[in-house]
Order: structure tokens, then C-alpha cells, then sequence
């Protein structure tokens, strides 16, 4: 199958279309929608339909991570549609998988041992009910991916799908949020998610022009509900594109290009400092590991090269010419516009932000250094659990910083598990040629050093698993029946 054809952009369109139709749809019925989305994915994963079912997976945690004025989320029917969802369609594509013979599928065995150690630390932890909640959502999203892609190899239809599900996904975000800027009340939003439980959306705006106008809000979000969701989906989707063109398409395709440029200058907006160095980091795998691990030709690899060049000379350029004409750099890695006043150094303004969340899991270790203080979990979900009547089913958590939080949630023994599954996914995707898999799952773990989303399937976290694994896997897999890798 030709996937590098100009069929490739119509069924982009045609999915870009979907998921706008989709976001309508569940704001206008109020969330309904997103249940029907639930039982197509179910649908498709029993019919034999993985690449739809994947597509329709990966939606759902979409849909929770869209602008909430672009697409207000309260009420039980979209916790049933965007929560419960996932899970079911993970389910079924579990049981659907039974009926495709083989094993080329992700190597995700080897984090099932962290995974019990993490059960182990949640019975003494802040919050074991949540903590066994949040294991038992993880571990069906994780079945999901994990048996859901199997022997996609087999099947190209499927794989043509997903790859313009995930093209689709980057260019919506991208162009809206692009058409949001003049809409600041809605494209800087950021941190509002909490008044849309007690607040109308007429305050909602209000309070949003008022921190507009004191300057509060300088952080973009465009059509993401955080600045901090928008920023490491737009590096690792930048990524993700090039990509794309240089292994799959192999000529500098125009759409790709243009969205590519166009992704910068919102990275820059969101001014998120983590996803400058995923964005930095996946530049670097790319030109120094993926490049040399896949087979192509001189011409490819001259245009890699040269495509590579003009864009960090591009970038550096830029980046000098604000420096110097108004200390942007400066005033966007310490955060605030008073530079000369700031009497931070460099490394302590960077870090600031994160200290704190590091203290705080650090505290969790030392209270159970072997096994630490429970899977997701803190002190706050201990207090929701104990004033709870009823069954809890998640509690919310920022952790911040990977290292730090795997070390506080499951102590010495659950951080040299997990590091046995990073080390037995990395030798086993080599092995087995899967390099822009590795590629991509580098960006989720560079990108959890500032803002840990690892273990939260839901919205963000689940969005960026998804790209990343599955469509570094759904790239590897283009490469081989191409023939450029045989498996």
C-alpha cells in the first residue's frame, strides 16, 4: 500500500472533520455524544476494526483535554463517556485481539512487576481505595494499547487509519488554536476548570477578561485546556511530524511544513520550558539515533540533514533577535517580564516551579523508603477518602517530576522495578527495530521531567501515550512493510 499518496491528506480532512463534528456534538448534547463514541469503539474493536477502535480510543481522552469554554465538562454523563469509556473500548480490544493470531505487538511485559509493587506500597499508602482505582484504570488503558495493536503489520488499512487519526488531531489543534488568538478570554485560560462547577459561563468570561487586563494570565492555551496540556502536545507532535515526512512521506510535504513552522511560535506562547527541551531532545534523537538506525537513501538522508540545519539555525536566529531586541528569551525562561528586577539565577528560576513537588514526594519516601506512600496518591486523597460515605474513584494529583514521584509512590523497590521495564522496553523495541518508537517514547519520558502524566491515562497523559507509543509504532510498522527494516 502506497501511504505516502495524496489519498493520505483526503483522509486527513475527512477525520479532521470527525473529530470537529465530535467536539460539536458532545457540546450539544451535553456529553451524550461522547458515549456514542464509547460504543463505536466498542464496536469496532469486536468487529475486527483495531485501527478505528484506536482512533476512537485515542478521541476520548481528546475530547477531555479540548478548551473547557470551548467544551464545558460537568456532570456524570461525561464522566461516563470520557472515563468509563476508554476503559471498555481497552476491554474490548483485549477481546478482540484474541482473534488475531501472532505476537508483533509493544513490549509492555515488563512493567507488570512495578505494578505489583505499586499494589504492595497502596496498602499502607494515603489512600489505598484510590490508589487500586487509578492501578486498575492504568492497567486496562496499558491492555489496551498493548493487545489492541497487535499484528497491525497485517493489517494496512488499519494502520492508515490511525496515522491520519493522528494527523488529523495535530493539524485541528494546531489551526484552532491558531484561529483562538484573537480570543484571548478563551485561548489563555488556563487553570479555570475548577468554576465550572459553581460558576456560569458569563462569570467564567468575566473572570477571564478581568486577569486579561491585570496581566494574570500570559500563558497561551489555545484550544487545550491548559497552557500545560497545549505545550508538550505541540513538541511531541512537532516530532511526530517530522517524523513522519522524513520515514514515511520522504519528500518535504507542504502541509507538513506549514503546520510544522506554524506549531513554533505557539510552543513559544505557552511558554512552557519543559516542552522547549522535549522539543530539543526529540531534534537531537532524530539527527543522532533514528537517522542512523533506519535504512534510507543518500537523498533522504542529505534532506534530513539539511531540513534539520535550517531549522535550528532558524530557531537559534530567532531566538537571538528577541534576546537582544527586547530580553525575550530571559523574560520567557524566568517567566516574568521583570528581568532586571528578578533576582533568581537562572537554574533557580528554571527549577522554582517544581521544587516544591519534589519536596513533597521526597517526604513520601522517607515515610516508607522501601515500598513509599501509594500509587498516585498524597495526603490530600487521604483526606478525601477518610470524609468520603461512599466508593472513590480518583482524587486529583500533580506530582510534577517522574523520578521523584516514582521513588515517593512506590519507594527503592518499585523505582528499580520500573527502571527493569525501561531498560527491557528499550532492548526489546532495538531488537526488534521499532527506533521511532523509541524515538517517541524518549519525548513522554523527557517530557514527564516537569509534568508528570505517566500514570494518568485520562486527558493529557492518555493523548501522549498514545502519539508517542502507538504512533511511533504505527511509523515503524509503515517503514517495515515499505521495506526499509524487515522484522
Amino acid at each position: 500500500m502506497n501511504f505516502s499518496s495524496e489519498k493520505t491528506y483526503s483522509n486527513v480532512i475527512k477525520m479532521a472533520v470527525w473529530i470537529l463534528f465530535s467536539i460539536a456534538a458532545c457540546r450539544f448534547t451535553n456529553g451524550w455524544f461522547s458515549i456514542f463514541i464509547a460504543i463505536m469503539g466498542v464496536w469496532c474493536a469486536l468487529a475486527r476494526k483495531p485501527g478505528w477502535s484506536v482512533s476512537h480510543y485515542i478521541l476520548l481522552p481528546f475530547l477531555l483535554s479540548v478548551n473547557y469554554i470551548i467544551l464545558p465538562k460537568t456532570g456524570a454523563v461525561w464522566n461516563v463517556g470520557l472515563r468509563i469509556g476508554p476503559l471498555i473500548i481497552a476491554i474490548a480490544l483485549t477481546i478482540g485481539s484474541v482473534r488475531r493470531s501472532g505476537t508483533h505487538r509493544l513490549p509492555f511485559a515488563g512493567i507488570l512487576p512495578f505494578l505489583a509493587v505499586a499494589c504492595i506500597s497502596s496498602m499502607s499508602g494515603y489512600a489505598p481505595q484510590i490508589s487500586y482505582m487509578k492501578l486498575l484504570n492504568y492497567f486496562l488503558f496499558l491492555i489496551g494499547l498493548w493487545f489492541g495493536t497487535q499484528n497491525l503489520h497485517k493489517s494496512p488499512d488499519d494502520i492508515s487509519v490511525i496515522r491520519a487519526m493522528f494527523l488529523a488531531m495535530i493539524f485541528v489543534v494546531v489551526y484552532a488554536s491558531i484561529v483562538l488568538i484573537p480570543f484571548p478570554v478563551i485561548s489563555f485560560s488556563t487553570g479555570m476548570r475548577g468554576l465550572y462547577a459553581t460558576e456560569s459561563l458569563e462569570v467564567i468570561n468575566a473572570i477571564g477578561r478581568e486577569r486579561l487586563m491585570t496581566g494574570e494570565q500570559t500563558l497561551f492555551s489555545g484550544m487545550m485546556c491548559h497552557s500545560q496540556w497545549l505545550s508538550p502536545f505541540l513538541a511531541i507532535s512537532t516530532i511526530y511530524l517530522i517524523c513522519d515526512m522524513i520515514f514515511v512521506e520522504k519528500v518535504f510535504r507542504m502541509p507538513h511544513l506549514i503546520t510544522i513552522i506554524a506549531m513554533l511560535p505557539l510552543l513559544y506562547m505557552t511558554r512552557s520550558r519543559v516542552a522547549l527541551v522535549t522539543f530539543a531532545a526529540g531534534l537531537i534523537t532524530i539527527n543522532f539515533y533514528t537517522i542512523a538506525k533506519i535504512k534510507s537513501s543518500q537523498h533522504v538522508r542529505r534532506m534530513i540533514k539539511h531540513g534539520m540545519l535550517v531549522l535550528s539555525v532558524a530557531i537559534v536566529a530567532g531566538g537571538s533577535f528577541m534576546e537582544i531586541r527586547d530580553s525575550m528569551v530571559s523574560k520567557w525562561l524566568r517567566k516574568t517580564n521583570d528581568v532586571e528586577g528578578d533576582s533568581r539565577g537562572v537554574v533557580e528560576a528554571v527549577t522554582e516551579s517544581r521544587i516544591g513537588l519534589i519536596d513533597e514526594s521526597m517526604y513520601d519516601f522517607r515515610r516508607n523508603p522501601l515500598f513509599g506512600s501509594g500509587f498516585q496518591v498524597d495526603a490530600y486523597s487521604q483526606e478525601i477518602w477518610q470524609k468520603s460515605t461512599g466508593f472513590v474513584f480518583s482524587a486529583p494529583i500533580e506530582k510534577g517530576v517522574l523520578p521523584a514521584m516514582v521513588l515517593g509512590e512506590t519507594g527503592l523497590v518499585g523505582m528499580i522495578c520500573f527502571i527493569i521495564f525501561l531498560l527491557s522496553f528499550y532492548m526489546t523495541c532495538a531488537s526488534r527495530h521499532l527506533f521511532v518508537t523509541i524515538t517517541m517514547f524518549t519525548l513522554l519520558l523527557v517530557s514527564n521531567m516537569g509534568e508528570a502524566t505517566f500514570f494518568s491515562p485520562g486527558g493529557l497523559g492518555g493523548v501522549l501515550w498514545i502519539m508517542t507509543i502507538i504512533g511511533g509504532f504505527v511509523v515503524d510498522t509503515i517503514i517495515a512493510l515499505k521495506g526499509q527494516e524487515i522484522y
